[in-house]
């Protein structure tokens, strides 16, 4: 005679319950599933070098002007600035220190984004090394700060995010291996 597993493991617990005295059998629920977030669009990735149009005029790429007001994930390093700003930082393409004696910002790359949230705190962000990623709605267009440092792009951190992560005061950062 030939059993099925799936047949005898029921009858098997079945029998179990009944010889340790049980009276009825509890049927094992499924674990409950979590309840999806509303319904958040992916981001799209851009990369520095769509921020600056081609050619010999320096200009805001019209992929950059695609993309202001919607989410977008950026990837590049946080610039090590000698007077950071409060609350914010900029991300750059590559890997760079600033001395900030007479230049201010001018040493960082011109597609360089500052990187804010809504619910940092008003202290400079402390420094973190390799590349990271970055993902929030971006704008574009010269603003200047209150020590008169412009900047031509912004990104600001999905709140949601942002408030998920502990660190660095609340910005939404995770180190790429």
């Amino acid at each position: 005679m030939h059993c099925s597993a799936r047949w005898l493991l029921p009858k098997l617990i079945l029998s179990a319950s009944i010889l340790s005295g049980c009276h009825s059998v509890k049927r094992q629920e499924p674990a409950p599933q979590p309840i999806a977030a509303a319904s958040v669009p992916e981001p799209s990735y851009l990369a520095f070098s769509e921020l600056i149009a081609k050619g010999t005029k320096l200009a805001i790429s019209e992929r950059a002007h695609a993309h202001v007001g919607q989410r977008v994930k950026l990837v590049g390093y946080m610039a090590n600035l000698e007077l950071p700003p409060d609350g914010a930082f900029y991300l750059a393409p590559i890997a760079v220190t600033c001395d900030e004696a007479g230049d201010g910002t001018a040493e960082l790359p011109l597609n360089s984004v500052l990187v804010t949230s809504s619910n940092a705190v008003a202290k400079p962000v402390p420094h973190i090394d390799g590349l990271i990623e970055v993902v929030g709605k971006f704008e574009v267009g010269r603003t200047t700060d209150s020590l008169g440092r412009a900047t031509w792009f912004r990104l600001t951190l999905d709140d949601s995010v942002a408030s998920n992560q502990p660190t660095p005061a609340k910005f939404a950062l995770r180190a790429s291996p």
